[in-house]
């Protein structure tokens, strides 16, 4: 027979449980109601470790920190207001006439897809399969183009939550700044021994490392910005603005980036003009390999003081360890094990000249003999 005391443990237990899977539960839903606030402090973090260097650089012209930190971030808000007021009506202004433009690009994108199948026929491809793949593609694209003007009228109204959250990202990034070297200076003197100064040492070379990398990444980005808008306007192409900006900003983003910052441009020329597709993809896909594999690994390798071949290696054992973030932080952590395995290789050559200065023999003829 059960013991109640058996039957009282046992309600007990399972009460827990359930307990327990509630709380979980609950607090599931609460982290995913902070997760915009989480992804504001993430943005803040990485908005603060671009801009240190430029409130340093005040800092060693004698300016406070306080008024250093100032100058920097209404610096910041001035380009921002600027380009609120002379370029985000254009960027706009490109969306919506893109968006309003998509459904009478469906003839251009049936005669390139009609092009496209008599030269594969050419090749010996089966006809009837070519025609299953290709037929009536203009009529689906123009079919399809109410809900792509849905989606560019969906981006344009989210500009203001965006709008808002810059606007909250780079109010925490202040404070994260001003605070930062008295937060670390309290937090490295409470630590015993000389645990202080290593904290404060590595502090320095961590934001000294993400900061290079941030702005080698955003430099890529203008740079490759700047190529795409010239060569829409060499191509006489319509919505440079736009088209050139969002390619800039996706060539930041590692890997993801390349495709999108390469798409942008190809697919608008198609929309527009394809016989010019081939001329505007040629020399994009060549500069982006130019930036990706040669220019943007020796930025960040003279920003950051390492050899290129660390930071592309970083890159790939970034990208095959953890994905998409591996990549994004692949590099400034591969400098950081990078430069702690110089410093540990140096302390340990430095050890080993000490010990075999001490027991070394000393020659009678030397000072040291007392000869």
């Amino acid at each position: 027979m059960i013991s109640y005391e058996h039957l009282r443990n046992t309600l007990i237990a399972l009460l827990i449980v359930i307990a327990l899977i509630w709380i979980g539960g609950f607090l599931w839903n609460l982290a995913g109601r902070f997760s915009n606030m989480a992804l504001i402090f993430f943005f803040a973090w990485l908005v603060s470790f671009a801009l240190t260097p430029l409130v340093r650089r005040l800092q060693r012209a004698r300016v406070p920190t306080g008024p250093a930190t100032g100058i920097v971030y209404v610096g910041l808000f001035v380009i921002a207001t600027l380009g609120s007021i002379f370029v985000l009506p254009g960027v706009v202004g490109d969306l919506v006439g893109l968006g309003g433009n998509v459904s009478e690009y469906g003839d251009d994108v049936q005669e390139l897809a009609n092009d496209l199948r008599a030269g594969l026929a050419d090749l010996g491809l089966p006809e009837e399969k070519l025609d299953e793949a290709l037929n009536d593609i203009g009529a689906n694209f123009a079919d399809s183009s109410g809900t792509i003007i849905g989606t560019i009228i969906g981006a344009l109204a989210g500009i203001a939550n965006a709008v808002l959250i810059a606007a909250m990202t780079l109010i925490v990034s202040f404070y994260i700044v001003l605070n930062w070297d008295s937060a670390l200076r309290r937090f490295a003197a409470s630590l015993p021994g000389n645990w202080g100064p290593a904290v404060e040492s590595a502090s320095a070379l961590a934001e000294s490392t993400f900061s290079a990398y941030l702005r080698g990444q955003v430099l890529g980005g203008v740079i490759f910005g700047v190529i795409v808008a010239i060569t829409m306007l060499i191509a006489g192409l319509d919505y440079v603005l736009a088209i050139s900006m969002l390619a800039g900003v996706a060539m930041t983003i590692p890997f993801i980036g390349l495709v999108i910052g390469l798409l942008l441009p190809i697919g608008a020329t198609l929309l527009q003009d394809p016989g010019l597709g081939l001329w505007v993809a040629i020399p994009l896909v060549a500069v982006q390999q130019l930036l990706d594999n040669i220019v943007m690994p020796k930025l960040m390798a003279s920003a950051m003081g390492v050899h290129p071949v660390v930071v592309i290696a970083s890159i790939l054992i970034g990208t095959t360890a953890a994905g998409f973030w591996g990549a994004v932080f692949g590099v400034p952590f591969g400098a950081l094990v990078f430069f702690a395995a110089v410093a540990i290789y140096r302390r340990l050559i430095s050890t080993e000249a000490r010990r075999e200065l001490r027991t070394s023999p000393v020659a009678p003829g030397d000072p040291g003999s007392g000869a």
